[in-house]
């Protein structure tokens, strides 16, 4: 038995010797190759872990050269190796060397590798801002490939939190690109994309029209799926226009042919709305078989849709009223699972706490006032006194409103037969401002620029960086609007935003739909209360009552 043992150790020793010195050969070899004879080998590879050693080790030869390009290749490929957080490190490596000097792939390509990562990571703002990076330094070296790969992502990404507007002028700016260019890709794309935003926003009429386009285009690539796709957004429009029946044939050809196709994603459509569809026909049987469709959907593809959140919602109450209060807690838990997804982006603001808690709870305060004038009524001359008091208040009120609505009419028409515009009147004033003349025409200059291109837009805009951009001073900035725009700083952006918005708001049905707050973000104002007071000041009229008329004139 000693023997037996000693031969295993033995041997035990003998395969880690072999090994150990294979390993040595193995890295002595790898030392004494090319960064390109390395390049060669990983590309020969298919197992990944070997694949990234191989690379770190070109990396390394790459650094001792002090060769920048093999440097960014071997960061770029270690990027798309790892699925962590390296994928960022290794992203940022590239961009910090790349971003001083960019070229037609960095560091626009590297933007795009982080927004990607966040994108499927569900952190949507992140990847909106990386997607900006990718478009600015792709419009820098004038890659047009990438600007409008970037284009429809922020596009697309727009859309999921509802920035319709914006979302809606980058596609169609895609749309021009791929036709003009003959790039059919690009221009199916966003033909579909398009057709989101207008099934989203219930837009018949124009979804009809990209509708059609895009299925022409599908049927010419042969994309079957995207054909079905569109059929799908036809289908809804005809859920939401009251054609029930149709809705749902409809529906049930589009979710046979993805299911044939194993498309899961692009079921989840047909099952919710097949569910709502059935539930306005009564039979709530087939409802629930569909939603719990929706259910399983989500388990598998963790979608972000605001259908997960019906859903639940749906079968909660449904288990709630036949008493199940096992499956009531299972579907509670998926909900609260749902909203903690959801909620990491601020994605959806929760409609329903203002319907479900404070319309009931507004209703209960009306019940109790209502019982306490009951109680007062008692005393009728009280009770006389109290009504003639309210009478005097509602005609008050009424002829008060009844003017101010006339006004109001009378300001709204007034801006809408006056033509707005969104750059500013330079004044020629010869008072001497102690600045060279050559300077105030070179800002003068970048002014008229910076308001043709819209950058008063952003929200980031200071006078500071506003300063730098022009290659100036903020004291020199300060006195050329002061002196030439007959404007403070402050004032001559808001004059800007809001005639842009203005205008935006007189032909841009889907933007007046927008809350007072979303509108504010569009014009690039950080809260609503800035931007109704510079809209008042500026139009004379507060921007919910401007919306208001805009609707009556429209109708």
């Amino acid at each position: 038995m000693g023997v037996s043992k000693l031969k295993l150790n033995s041997a035990i020793i003998l395969v880690f010797i072999f090994c150990f010195t294979s390993y040595r050969q193995v890295k002595d070899s790898l030392n004494s190759k090319s960064t390109s004879e390395l390049f060669e080998l990983f590309e020969k590879q298919t197992n990944i872990e070997v694949k990234i050693a191989l690379m770190k080790k070109y990396l390394f030869k790459a650094k001792e050269k002090k060769s920048n390009q093999e440097i960014i290749t071997g960061y770029y490929v270690l990027a798309g190796l790892y699925k962590d957080t390296k994928v960022l490190k290794y992203s940022d490596s590239i961009i910090n060397l790349s971003s001083k000097k960019p070229d037609k792939y960095h560091p626009a390509l590297d933007y795009l590798t982080k927004a990607y990562f966040y994108q499927d990571k569900n952190d949507y703002i992140n990847a909106i801002d990386n997607y900006l990076f990718v478009n600015k330094y792709a419009k820098k070296t004038n890659n047009l490939d990438l600007v409008v790969m970037s284009n429809y992502s922020i596009g697309a990404l727009k859309r999921k939190i509802k920035e319709y507007t914006g979302a809606l002028r980058l596609l169609k700016e895609n749309l021009n690109y791929g036709n003009n260019n003959d790039n059919q890709h690009h221009t199916l794309l966003s033909l579909i994309e398009i057709s989101n935003i207008y099934t989203e926003t219930q837009n018949t009429d124009s979804l009809k029209i990209y509708s059609s386009l895009g299925k022409k285009m599908s049927l010419k690539l042969n994309d079957t799926i995207s054909f079905h796709h569109l059929l799908i957004n036809e289908a809804i429009i005809d859920y939401h226009s009251g054609n029930i029946n149709k809705a749902i044939s409809k529906l049930q050809n589009e979710k046979l042919f993805f299911e044939r196709k194993g498309e899961r994603k692009y079921l989840l459509y047909p099952y919710f709305y097949l569910a709502n569809g059935y539930s306005i026909k009564g039979d709530k049987k087939t409802s629930i078989e569909y939603f719990k469709k929706v259910d399983s959907i989500f388990q598998l593809e963790k979608s972000n849709s605001p259908f997960i959140r019906d859903t639940y919602k749906f079968l909660i109450d449904n288990n709630k009223e036949s008493g199940n209060l096992k499956n009531q807690l299972v579907y509670v838990n998926k909900l609260m699972n749902f909203d903690s997804i959801v909620n990491h982006n601020e994605l959806y603001l929760n409609k329903q706490i203002y319907k479900e808690y404070d319309i009931p709870k507004l209703k209960a305060e009306k019940k109790v006032i209502i019982e306490a004038m009951e109680r007062k009524e008692r005393n009728s001359l009280r009770n006389l006194i109290i009504l003639m008091l309210i009478l005097l208040v509602v005609l008050y009120i009424g002829v008060y409103q009844s003017k101010k609505r006339k006004f109001y009419k009378k300001r709204v028409e007034e801006i809408m037969t006056t033509t707005t515009t969104t750059t500013t009147t330079t004044t020629t004033n010869n008072k001497d401002i102690n600045i060279p003349k050559d300077i105030v025409d070179a800002v003068l200059l970048q002014l008229e620029k910076f308001e043709l291109d819209k950058k008063y837009l952003s929200k980031k805009i200071t006078l500071n960086s506003l300063a730098k951009e022009l290659n100036t001073n903020t004291n020199y900035l300060s006195k050329i609007i002061n002196h030439h725009k007959n404007n403070t700083f402050s004032n001559y952006l808001n004059s800007l935003r809001i005639a842009y918005i203005t205008d935006q708001l007189k032909t841009d049905a889907t933007l007046r739909r927008f809350t007072i707050k979303a509108i504010a973000e569009e014009a690039g104002f950080n809260n609503s209360e800035s931007f109704s007071k510079a809209f008042y000041k500026i139009n004379g009229i507060k921007p919910s009552y401007f919306l208001r008329e805009l609707d009556s004139l429209n109708k």
